[in-house]
């Protein structure tokens, strides 16, 4: 069986997505929907390839993104306009060997969980 995958698309994330199996990334832009956007515990993942120019970001500096899943790669998630919050069960793996930044500029960023690998800012 062939993963789900996003590649050098546009892509707004809304409600609570589900994932059972990995998502793969390669080169996307994905948006959090002003509303907001779950990456719910199913046991799956969300992997975005390791590339610096993978973007994860709010449609608004309020839009939240909640993770309760596996999110990993490289990129940049937030690029300075988004809130986090890391669900208990989530987890933020930056050990790709090219980084993962966290920037949520002004916005919060919730942690219930820490985040792993040695690449991540």
């Amino acid at each position: 069986m062939t993963s789900p995958s996003i590649s050098g698309a546009t892509v707004t994330l809304a409600g609570t997505l589900t994932l059972t199996d990995t998502l793969v990334a390669t080169s996307p832009k994905i948006i959090i929907a002003a509303g907001g956007a779950t990456l719910a515990g199913a046991g799956g993942r969300l992997e975005l390839s390791n590339a610096t120019t993978n973007p994860i970001i709010g449609a608004t500096s309020a839009a939240t993104l909640t993770n309760k899943d596996f999110l990993f790669g490289a990129g940049q998630l937030g690029d300075g306009s988004m809130v986090l919050d890391n669900a208990a069960g989530g987890i933020i793996d930056g050990s790709a060997s090219n980084a993962l930044t966290i920037n949520t500029g002004a916005s919060t960023i919730n942690q219930r969980r820490d985040h792993r690998g040695g690449h991540q800012t």
